[in-house]
């Protein structure tokens, strides 16, 4: 419906369903595809880059959903030698597309919330003493009871109540 059209804050779809009672499961199904133009149909537009695939991936995953799926332009139409011309002005061929930047990223979230506790983590937004930031500027927060993860997009700095974490020393990076 229109009031639930958030642009690319895709973290907002997850925020809806998780707050649901019970939480119901969530998934990014459909996020940005890595190199494909921002209005899907015209190639003149900038293109989806890794790093806009990899903020979807935290963003989600980190908001409470249980995965995310990543999409390249070219393994999705399955661009290849055969034909001449690709789809939404893809280049690359899906063989050589399946090895770009943005699908060595997925390892890494998976990687990372694989290694701790998964079913005691949540999103918890109240830890962020600063303030959480607006689309691209936005801090979303995930933890368990002695892990915190935290994703900033742009890198930018801001506070964090640790109060929330067991133990006395806190190993940050």
């Amino acid at each position: 419906d229109g009031e639930n059209l958030f642009g690319e804050d895709n973290w907002r779809f997850v925020k809806i369903d998780y707050t649901k009672q019970p939480p119901k499961p969530t998934i990014d199904g459909e996020p940005s595809y890595e190199l494909i133009p921002q209005g899907l149909h015209d190639p003149s537009e900038p293109w989806w880059q890794a790093a806009d695939v990899r903020r979807y991936a935290y963003w989600s995953v980190f908001a409470g959903a249980f995965g995310h799926t990543y999409g390249h332009s070219s393994v999705m139409q399955m661009h290849s030698k055969d034909r001449l011309v690709g789809d939404y002005g893809a280049k690359k061929y899906w063989d050589e597309a399946i090895f770009d930047e943005g699908a060595k990223q997925m390892q890494y979230l998976k990687n990372l919330i694989l290694a701790y506790p998964f079913f005691t983590r949540i999103p918890d937004q109240s830890v962020l003493a600063s303030e959480q930031g607006e689309q691209y500027e936005r801090v979303v927060i995930t933890r368990g009871n002695d892990y915190l993860f935290a994703y900033s997009y742009t890198g930018r700095q801001f506070d964090l109540h640790l109060g929330v974490i067991k133990g006395k020393q806190v190993k940050a990076f």
